[in-house]
């Protein structure tokens, strides 16, 4: 016959392994979600920039950056229209604005006074 102490240690044991297979559960299926959100062979992206932004991050004005664009350089519009500028794109129009540029200057944005 078994005493209180050895019923509430039964007991005590049954809830533990119950606590147990739950949290082995639970985190087989944490897991689960998290290789569907997340997979192994998953890149981050940056965004890509409005023409205002990217004429901004080259260091032209927008409509140079739109003169450009009717010259056949920067990217194709998207089917809606609007066209959007990788870091890719901004990094090839800065190239060959340096390359056909005079002088020294390059295209890169420069701060003024009192930015940080």
């Amino acid at each position: 016959m078994q005493t209180s102490t050895s019923l509430e240690a039964d007991s005590l044991g049954d809830l533990r392994s119950l606590i147990n297979a739950d949290a082995a559960e639970l985190s087989k299926r944490l897991r689960a979600q998290q290789l569907r959100d997340f997979p192994p062979a998953a890149e981050k992206t940056i965004r890509r920039f409005s023409p205002s932004e990217a004429a901004k991050l080259i260091g032209i004005h927008e409509g140079y950056l739109r003169q450009l664009v009717s010259e056949g350089k920067g990217p194709p519009a998207s089917p809606t229209g609007r066209r959007t500028y990788s870091i890719r794109d901004i990094d090839s129009l800065r190239t060959e604005l340096d390359a056909a540029g005079k002088g020294a200057r390059r295209y890169v944005p420069r701060r003024r006074v009192g930015e940080p």
